[in-house]
């Protein structure tokens, strides 16, 4: 394999350094399997939803559509294409002419043998394969001919395409599952060309491969975990954040909001050659993790074996950093996850959270007045708009010095 440095470009990649729309700001985010893909794309201005708030994850892509998403990311450094209105094809799209006639003029389409395209015809994984590892900078030359498909389906196996990817790859590909393999190709190496029939690689200052995220976008991935938000900071006893921020470990607090769920999770973060966030954060899934609703679940897996703590076991009592006795103050009034964070059976966090089941009397201008003469001050609560009803049991606890009230 030649590697050679290439000397970066002039030309700037302006970001949007704000938080873009993630995949749960769609409004059928439940029919979203590939979240994390979609949110990164969607960040990127890649894809967008539909003007109904929809973005409808089992709709067909044609292929049209597939020309302009690639022809999107490559145009980013890449001026050299002027279109003069013209057409290869005898069928052109009318609205995505230009982003054919570029990824045609790149070598990453071909049309058919009677002169047309089908911009409107479907795309399946295994074509989509082949547009983007010619843009991923792969040689075409063996795309083509009798054994094409034998080797895109190798290639793209071997530069991670396949990562993730469940359907069949000679069916129609959908919305979904094409934001998943353009994501794959974004954590692909950037070619810039050949030498003695070996791919030469982008590089980046310190002579690492550079990503195609990395080149387009002047971002980067990090898989680092949430130590601290607007419920808790892990890091300080009874400690948290302003509203809407993150921290995340060896990072500087972003202006990001994330659920109560995130502390102490693994997440994969894309921030900008500035620091600054590129889409919102998504559970890493290398995390294993397992939730008992009581300390007695708990204690039985613990005694049979099936839980195993080590000395670097971190163990947290209502998001306050606490030891290995937290194991002797769990009971039925308590919730369990423990974390492990890279497979190997041994437990990294170990996360209880202890509440108190209230039942509420009433309500005034101050707070709620508890059954047992217990009060809880608005003022005092994570969510003080949350409504309940006379007679109403909820179950609460203290976390990051204010009253939290579980789901």
């Amino acid at each position: 394999m030649t590697i050679r440095r290439i000397t970066a470009l002039l030309t700037a990649v302006v970001l949007l350094l704000c938080v873009m729309p993630a995949a749960s700001a769609y409004s059928d985010e439940g029919d979203i399997r590939n979240t994390e893909a979609v949110t990164m794309l969607t960040a990127l201005n890649i894809i967008s939803g539909f003007p109904d708030g929809s973005f409808m994850p089992g709709e067909p892509v044609t292929r049209e559509q597939a020309a302009k998403m690639i022809a999107s990311i490559l145009q980013l450094k890449d001026s050299s294409f002027n279109w003069d209105g013209s057409s290869t094809f005898s069928d052109s799209s009318s609205w995505a002419g230009e982003y054919i006639e570029y990824c045609a003029a790149k070598g990453i389409i071909s049309g058919y043998s009677d002169g047309t395209f089908d911009p409107g015809g479907y795309i399946t994984a295994d074509q989509m394969f082949k547009l983007l590892l010619v843009a991923v900078g792969n040689d075409p030359a063996p795309y083509v001919g009798e054994t094409w498909l034998e080797n895109v389906r190798a290639d793209a196996m071997e530069c991670g395409l396949y990562d993730n990817f469940t359907g069949s790859t000679v069916d129609t590909l959908n919305r979904d599952d094409a934001c998943l393999l353009i994501f794959n190709a974004l954590k692909c190496h950037v070619i810039t060309g050949y030498e003695n029939g070996e791919p030469v690689y982008c590089l980046d200052d310190l002579m690492n491969p550079v990503t195609m995220l990395e080149y387009y976008f002047d971002a980067k991935m990090y898989t680092e975990v949430v130590t601290g938000n607007e419920f808790a900071d892990l890091t300080v006893e009874d400690g948290r954040l302003e509203k809407g921020k993150t921290k995340i470990a060896g990072h500087k607090e972003f202006d990001i909001s994330t659920d109560i769920e995130f502390l102490g999770r693994q997440v994969n973060i894309y921030i900008s050659s500035d620091g600054d966030f590129i889409s919102e954060p998504v559970i890493s899934e290398q995390d294993l993790i397992m939730t008992f609703s009581t300390g007695s679940e708990f204690d039985n897996y613990y005694m049979l074996g099936q839980i195993k703590m080590s000395d670097s076991t971190e163990y947290y009592y209502n998001y306050n950093t606490d030891n290995f006795s937290v194991v002797g103050k769990l009971d039925d009034n308590c919730t369990v996850t423990v974390i492990d964070r890279n497979g190997d059976d041994i437990i990294d966090v170990m996360l209880v959270t202890a509440y108190q089941t209230a039942t509420i009397s009433g309500k005034d201008d101050i707070g709620w007045l508890l059954e047992n003469g217990e009060y809880i001050e608005f003022a005092d609560m994570h969510a003080p708009e949350l409504e309940f009803e006379a007679g109403q049991q909820i179950k609460i606890a203290q976390i990051g010095g204010l009253v939290y009230v579980l789901d």
